[in-house]
């Protein structure tokens, strides 16, 4: 008895495994991760350029300094 309830609640379920709903939760899955790790890679970029231009100013002023003849020298 408990068999049949048991049946006739998953062929009415929206919950019942499906093969054409796992392979649509799988699609959905696999798009989320490509877009997250996209967003992920371009933050993770710009962070990066971020960081190098700060190290290439003050690189800069350093080779500037190095390079440029003192005012008491003239």
């Amino acid at each position: 008895m408990i068999r049949y309830y048991l049946r006739s609640f998953y062929r009415r379920s929206s919950l019942k495994p499906s093969r054409w709903r796992s392979i649509y939760r799988s699609y959905i899955r696999i798009m989320f991760l490509l877009t997250v790790s996209s967003f992920l890679f371009v933050i993770f970029h710009a962070i990066s350029i971020v960081q190098l231009n700060d190290a290439e100013s003050d690189l800069s002023g350093v080779i500037i300094s190095l390079t440029s003849t003192p005012a008491r020298f003239h």
